[in-house]
């Protein structure tokens, strides 16, 4: 039997981290790894710190012996996932010896940046060009983020779009009657101020509408304070996380700056239909009137209008995303790396 290729992954995330980033590599890992060797580069492998204010992310320091780490490997693929402290070693290693590789382009850092710290995304933007510029492939998630780079000129563009694992999420966890008087109007998100929370949270909605909201983050503790009517459950996951979505009556994905959101689809393949911002990544993913609304306010006639669309529709809908899918575009976009 012939040996395995090897494919090597090196990111700036851990296992410790429940985000978009993590959930779309580890889909793509597990399907990768009924034909190929991957290995996996990650802050575990070195001395880390807590990001402040965000105290699951961990910061790799010292760094240096990813050389080592990338020699062992001895890779015929070499992925660089991130762009942070892990993923700026191994790109400056890659270019200094001439091994080609790939990377991903998952957030919108220079934005939010911007949003977050005040400093404009023409300081930033040149860092990010700088770091995939020798990239044989990047990959991007959604039509709309390939030209907003390619305007900013970032080259060999490839769309890696994402799944679901409807093993996961699907209507069979609803237990909720489609007649039942209390409507819920669910969002599941990374608790952090730049995913527009505060727009879910401050929805004023009749006495029989209860607004829930799925997950934990720094910004949590000021959403509670502020939005006593909202029902705050804390992260789940599992069966727990499954039974969320099914027995939402409509989901809101009020991010502004994602750059696809995964959470959209665990929602229509939960049989939820979905609201969203026009002019967004949502606009790729949404099918307007079928598995969801794009709006440019969202309003309590809206999520009246989303609660009545048919809700096995929306689930049926959704098929057309798959981890399968998402993973043969990212097999097929590798290179040699030597």
């Amino acid at each position: 039997m012939s040996e395995k290729i090897k494919i090597l992954i090196i990111t700036d995330t851990t296992s410790r981290q429940t985000n978009g980033v993590v959930r779309t590599m580890r889909s793509t890992i597990d399907l990768l790894l009924k034909d190929y060797d991957v290995r996996v580069i990650s802050p575990e492998d070195f001395k880390t710190i807590e990001l402040p204010s965000y105290r699951e992310i961990d910061i790799a320091i010292n760094t240096d012996n990813i050389v080592n780490l990338i020699e062992d490997a001895d890779p015929e693929h070499i992925h660089i996932s991130t762009e942070g402290p892990v993923g700026l070693a191994g790109k400056r290693y890659c270019d200094r010896v001439g091994y080609r590789y790939t990377t991903s382009y998952h957030s919108m850092f220079p934005e939010f940046i911007r949003d977050m710290f005040k400093i404009p995304t023409w300081l930033t933007y040149p860092y990010f060009k700088w770091f995939h510029a020798k990239s044989a492939a990047v990959f991007v998630p959604t039509d709309s983020v390939k030209h907003l780079l390619q305007s900013k000129g970032f080259k060999n563009l490839v769309v890696w779009r994402r799944g679901v694992d409807r093993n996961q999420f699907n209507s069979l966890h609803r237990d909720r009657t489609d007649d039942s008087r209390l409507k819920m109007v669910t969002c599941v998100s990374r608790v952090s101020k730049e995913k527009g929370l505060d727009d879910f949270c401050g929805l004023e909605l009749p006495e029989n509408y209860l607004k829930v909201l799925v997950g934990d983050g720094p910004y949590l503790e000021t959403l509670m304070e502020r939005y006593p009517d909202v029902a705050f459950t804390g992260k789940k996951s599992g069966i727990e996380l499954a039974a969320k979505y099914a027995n939402a009556d409509v989901f809101v994905f009020p991010s502004k700056t994602d750059t696809f959101g995964l959470t959209q689809l665990e929602a229509m393949a939960s049989g939820t239909p979905v609201i969203a911002y026009r002019g967004t990544a949502s606009d790729e993913i949404i099918d307007e009137g079928i598995t969801g609304l794009l709006v440019d306010e969202i309003t309590i006639d809206i999520i009246d209008k989303a609660i009545t669309m048919n809700r096995e529709t929306v689930e049926k809908s959704s098929r057309r995303w798959s981890w399968e899918s998402c993973t043969k575009t990212f097999a097929g976009n590798l290179v040699k790396s030597k």
